[in-house]
């Protein structure tokens, strides 16, 4: 079965990064993108999306951030099992501490370099 990857990011540099690195790892994944907060809760609210394996989702960003997406996602019981990576240019480890207490299942720090981003890819995808 072919696994659908959901990004929310209002980087759309960082999503065409992204969509790059997935298909260098995995041409059969399903990669969606969602360009702000406020669209992804309104497609979440409104059941508008197919259900994700993963969301990768950025923390700033405009209207609505990462973390007010993060709550809305893990109230919906329909997401509930789908994993939740925030992804963020933030090392700060209050950050990577407030996600897994959110019920966040990882932090990822973007990685300017396509290569160490498709290692990461890489292992989740073959975990």
């Amino acid at each position: 079965m072919k696994k659908r990857i959901l990004l929310i990011d209002d980087d759309k540099d960082d999503a065409e990064f992204f969509e790059d690195a997935l298909h260098g790892v995995d041409q059969t994944v399903i990669f969606e993108y969602i360009h702000d907060g406020r669209e992804a809760i309104r497609k979440i609210m409104q059941q508008e999306l197919e259900i994700p394996d993963i969301i990768f989702l950025d923390i700033n960003m405009p209207f609505i951030t990462g973390w007010d997406c993060l709550i809305v996602i893990k109230q919906q019981i329909l997401l509930q099992q789908v994993s939740v990576i925030m992804y963020s240019t933030s090392n700060h480890s209050y950050e990577v501490t407030k996600a897994a207490d959110m019920g966040a299942d990882d932090y990822w720090i973007k990685p300017h370099s396509i290569k160490v981003l498709r290692n990461q890819l890489a292992a989740l995808l073959n975990s």
